[in-house]
């Protein structure tokens, strides 16, 4: 993976926060000590912010699928009561060599109580009536009472039963580069690389509607090499203008649907971390297009729409409105309306937009 960027984007934070691009980190010794210390994982998140960059680019990618994530990846969890008596009981090195074994008590006595009750749920009563009295004579009913010698003493009866009541199934494993991908620099060799590996979603960065084009090739390029899932960050209340943030998301919501492909949007509200006079307070309002009404009325949408916009049309059209002339009305909408918008969709439509149409008809059946 790599730490940085090579863009110095002014609404970014990442070149404050990391000013110097690193091209390459190695992480396949570090996933192996995890999967040591705690058991195999399901998915890998890398806070990566520009992966494309790096010259390391196709090494970065073999060494993801070296590490368990190649396309089609799968594995079989790590036995949970195991790993939680193991490290009670023996700790875990977080180093090399002859570093010392870490013990972290207070974490696996929840951590075995926890497994405790789950045994305890799956029993029969008759038998869960024994499971809980041996418990309670151990004083392994709260993690506060347990000791390491009860929990060795009670170890043979709760492995037993653990693994009689707990199968490992295979399971689906995925690696999601949370930060986005740039792409300016997607190409086919590229996007044909990254689709070796187990990459759920792929995001790519849509900060502002300048990059229409650019983005919409990438798309399209990530979905001929078959990858299906993507997502994406929306920059607003910067120095766009809001009908700028509706295109892109509608823009979003065609290309799912002429490519059969779900790409999920989340927009995300610019607020400068340089400033002192927004380091207490998320007041910011980017000029000269936003104010605090329209600011308000984005996060009452997103509020219905749990933060983020996937496919459907008449999902995106019912909480954003058909065309911009919609959007527009809506952004000057009352905040009550905004989030009640079923109730009064029915309710109040025709007295809200008379004879005009609105935003909403044809998507009753939907919100009823």
């Amino acid at each position: 993976m790599t730490r940085g960027c090579i863009n110095k984007c002014s609404f970014c934070a990442v070149p404050k926060l990391e000013p110097t691009y690193c091209n390459y980190i190695g992480i396949r010794s570090k996933i192996k000590k995890v999967e040591e210390c705690f058991g195999m994982k399901k998915d890998l998140l890398l806070m990566d912010n520009n992966v494309f960059a790096s010259e390391y680019f196709d090494e970065i990618i073999n060494e993801i699928k070296e590490s368990g994530f190649g396309k089609g990846a799968t594995y079989i969890p790590t036995n949970q009561y195991d790993l939680a008596y193991r490290n009670l009981c023996k700790g875990f090195k977080l180093g090399g060599g002859n570093s010392k074994s870490v013990y972290n008590d207070r974490a696996y006595f929840k951590k075995l109580i926890k497994i405790y009750d789950e045994i305890t749920e799956k029993l029969k009563d008759e038998e869960k009536g024994i499971f809980f009295s041996k418990r309670e004579e151990l004083g392994l009913l709260y993690f506060e009472t347990a000791t390491k010698d009860n929990v060795i003493a009670f170890h043979e009866t709760a492995k037993k039963l653990y693994d009689k009541l707990f199968k490992q199934n295979e399971r689906v494993r995925f690696i999601d580069f949370n930060q986005g991908l740039d792409a300016r620099l997607v190409n086919n060799k590229k996007m044909e690389k990254i689709s070796e590996i187990a990459i759920r979603p792929l995001r790519i960065a849509f900060d502002h509607w300048k990059m229409k084009d650019i983005y919409e090739q990438a798309v399209r390029t990530a979905a001929k090499y078959g990858i299906r899932d993507l997502s994406n960050y929306l920059l607003y209340n910067f120095k766009d203008h809001p009908n700028e943030l509706y295109k892109r998301m509608r823009l979003n919501v065609e290309l799912c649907e002429e490519l059969n492909i779900a790409i999920y949007s989340f927009p995300m509200k610019y607020h400068p971390i340089d400033d002192p006079d927004y380091f207490r307070n998320r007041d910011f309002i980017g000029q000269p297009y936003w104010n605090r009404k329209f600011v308000r009325a984005i996060q009452a949408i997103l509020n219905a729409t749990h933060g983020k916009i996937g496919r459907g049309s008449n999902f995106f059209e019912a909480a954003f409105g058909k065309d911009i002339e919609e959007f527009n009305k809506i952004l000057w909408m009352p905040e009550a309306l905004i989030i009640q918008r079923y109730k009064y969709d029915i309710e109040k439509r025709a007295e809200y937009y008379g004879n005009k149409p609105s935003p909403y008809d044809g998507v009753d059946d939907i919100t009823s």
